[in-house]
């Protein structure tokens, strides 16, 4: 059965600096050991059918994809959304941080799988 996902809030002020710049924490809590595996870009006109562009990368080569959006997938349910994936070194979990577009307001926020 799969794991339900949880919505959790980007923290709104860095939690850790490295030479002045902000670093992202993995929701574990932990900076260091967080790296991106693949990126998800959903455009959509309003109320239209969505379109994916999805990049994945880690440790393999590079795979880049076109295609229609499958119902549900793309994080805004009417317009453009990002989803960036990422995996953690240190829980051994994979997460995503989403931006979504909703009522002229840009949401962000972590899935993670619980």
């Amino acid at each position: 059965m799969p794991k339900p996902k949880i919505n959790r809030p980007v923290p709104s002020s860095p939690q850790v600096l490295d030479d002045f710049i902000p670093l992202l924490v993995c929701p574990c809590g932990d900076p260091y050991g967080l790296h991106h595996i693949r990126v998800d870009v959903f455009g959509r006109p309003e109320d239209g059918v969505a379109v994916v562009c999805s990049v994945t990368a880690g440790n393999v080569e590079p795979e880049v994809s076109l295609g229609m959006s499958h119902p549900g997938a793309n994080p805004s349910m009417r317009r453009d959304g990002i989803r960036i994936t990422f995996a953690c070194e240190n829980c051994d979990e994979e997460s995503s941080l989403v931006l979504a577009q909703h009522k002229g307001t840009t949401q962000f926020y972590w899935e993670v799988w619980s």
